[in-house]
């Protein structure tokens, strides 16, 4: 199995477990979601690792955007 299809399969597969997906990460980061709903991501993402270490990756790459000006 190749890594793209590895990848793939995985992502697939996260998705479906995970109620929490990339766009609603991003918009939790950004602040664009209401109390009720970045409450139900903070706690997500305090049971799910996977979700956990997505968002901390756009959180550092949030920030070294920001870094660059």
């Amino acid at each position: 199995m190749s890594r793209w299809t590895w990848w793939r399969e995985t992502e697939r597969r996260r998705t479906r477990e995970c109620p929490v997906g990339a766009p609603m990460l991003q918009a939790y980061l950004d602040g664009e979601l209401d109390a009720p709903d970045a409450g139900r991501v903070r706690a997500h993402v305090a049971e799910c690792h996977a979700c956990a270490r997505e968002l901390s990756l756009y959180q550092r790459i949030t920030s070294e955007l920001a870094s660059r000006g």
